[in-house]
C-alpha cells in the first residue's frame, strides 16, 4: 500500500482521482486498517511518511476509523513511536481519549509493539533486536 510506504504524492494521485474518494478512504485491509492506519504506523525515518499521513487527512481521511481490535489511527502512531505522526492527528481531530478494545488509550499504548496480539511477543513483519522488539533507527 502506498501509504505504507511513504509515497505520499501516489498516494496523493490515486485518492484523488477514485471515483469514490470517501469510500477508498475508509477502506480496510488486513486487521481491518486503513490507509490513515498505514501511514501512522510505518517505522521508517524517512520525512515521506509523514507526509503521506498530512496528505490522506487532508484528503479526508477519516481519523477515527476503527480496526479490527478498536485502534484508531492515534493508537498506531502511539504504539509506533511517531511523535510527529501523533501532533499531525490529534490536530486532525483524533481522540486522544479514545480506548481501543482493550480499554487502553493511545498514550498508554505508546510503549508497546505496535498492534501485537496479547499472544503473541514477537514483532514478526519487522527486523527484531535480540530482545525481539522492532529495531527502530
Amino acid at each position: 500500500m502506498a501509504s505504507g510506504s511513504g509515497q505520499a504524492d501516489l498516494v496523493e494521485v490515486i485518492v484523488e482521482n477514485a471515483p469514490d474518494r470517501r469510500k477508498l478512504l475508509r477502506s480496510k485491509g488486513a486487521g481491518g486498517m486503513t490507509a490513515l492506519h498505514y501511514a501512522a504506523m510505518c517505522q521508517e525515518e524517512d520525512e515521506g511518511y509523514g507526509s503521506a499521513l498530512e496528505r490522506l487527512l487532508r484528503l479526508g481521511a477519516p481519523a477515527e476509523e476503527r480496526d479490527v481490535h478498536g485502534r484508531a489511527a492515534l493508537h498506531a502512531a502511539a504504539a509506533s513511536g511517531r511523535a510527529g505522526r501523533v501532533r499531525a492527528l490529534l490536530r486532525a481531530g483524533a481522540d486522544p481519549a479514545a480506548r481501543d478494545d482493550r480499554g487502553r488509550k493511545p498514550a498508554e499504548v505508546s510503549r508497546t509493539l505496535p498492534f501485537l496480539p496479547a499472544n503473541q511477543t514477537k514483532h514478526t513483519s519487522l527486523p527484531q533486536n535480540d530482545k525481539g522488539y522492532p529495531n527502530r533507527k
